[in-house]
């Protein structure tokens, strides 16, 4: 049978545990300090950042074409096909960095797919392409597949203050200020697009998590679905709750948010995502 790799990057939420297990390629994006001090963010990194992240004052930016290609090349070396599914193009050069990286390189055995999602998003999306590899699916496939799969994806999640998409540009000052005063809390969703969009408001955290459970619960949602739960340091007193009674209802596998997407985002919300059966 032949061979295709998984490559992901730091935009995911992959552990360092899990990309041992399915031997993830995985591809660093950087971390920068206001200092100018340049770290990579390697899966083993987590939560022992979350004090840096939350005063704000940190910023991300790309991984080198050098980092891409050494991946794809080590890829190559061990596997028959790599298949990369980079941070939504929406939200990151990489996607783009990819593609130039592979026609370089002037092969056909790696296929960069545009993701259009993030953290959890994306280890859903590779979850399920994960089973489809150990079925056989054939690497001609693979993007086919992935179309399928993404179609039928749903990521909902709400924060519960919207500072850190203000600084980075992901929402407009006008809905920051009008969200804060009036204590409303967007439903968000990752769009076909791969952009953040605010679905529907709601005032206070509590109603927004009962609009998600609603959409949730109309959903067929099986083994295939592979529900997941991204956190942080939520405040709102109903978060761990909810989080913990999608585990028990459907299996959903809760991870703590890795430091790119947080610094993004901030510490402080819940999203679920997982494919619709």
């Amino acid at each position: 049978m032949l061979k295709i790799r998984i490559i992901v990057d730091s935009g995911s939420n992959f552990t360092a545990e899990e990309v041992e297990k399915y031997d993830l390629g995985w591809i660093p994006l950087h971390i920068v300090y206001p200092d100018g001090r340049i770290i990579d963010d390697e899966p083993h990194l987590g939560q022992e950042l979350y004090d840096d992240i939350a005063t704000g004052k940190l910023s991300t930016s790309q991984p080198t074409p050098e980092k891409i290609r050494t991946v794809f090349e080590e890829t190559l070396s061990r596997y028959d096909y790599g298949v990369y599914l980079p941070l939504s193009s929406a939200l990151s050069g990489t996607y783009m960095a990819a593609k130039m990286v592979v026609s370089e390189m002037k092969t056909d055995r790696i296929k960069v797919i545009d993701s259009r999602q993030i953290t959890i998003g994306i280890d859903v999306l590779v979850m399920r392409i994960l089973e489809e590899i150990e079925k056989g699916v054939d690497f001609c496939r693979i993007e086919e597949l992935f179309n399928d799969i993404r179609s039928r994806q749903r990521f909902y999640f709400l924060l519960e203050t919207l500072e850190h998409l203000k600084r980075g540009g992901r929402i407009g000052r006008a809905k920051y200020v009008v969200g804060t005063m009036l204590r409303v809390v967007p439903l968000l969703v990752i769009d076909d697009d791969g952009y953040i969009n605010a679905s529907k408001k709601a005032r206070g955290v509590k109603k927004v998590i009962k609009m998600i459970d609603e959409y949730v619960s109309t959903d067929n949602i099986g083994p295939s679905s592979h529900m997941h739960v991204v956190l942080g340091r939520p405040k709102h007193k109903d978060i761990w709750p909810f989080a913990h009674k999608l585990q028990s209802e459907y299996g959903a596998k809760i991870k703590l948010v890795r430091p790119l997407t947080a610094i993004h985002v901030g510490i402080w919300g819940v999203g679920v995502s997982y494919i619709v059966e």
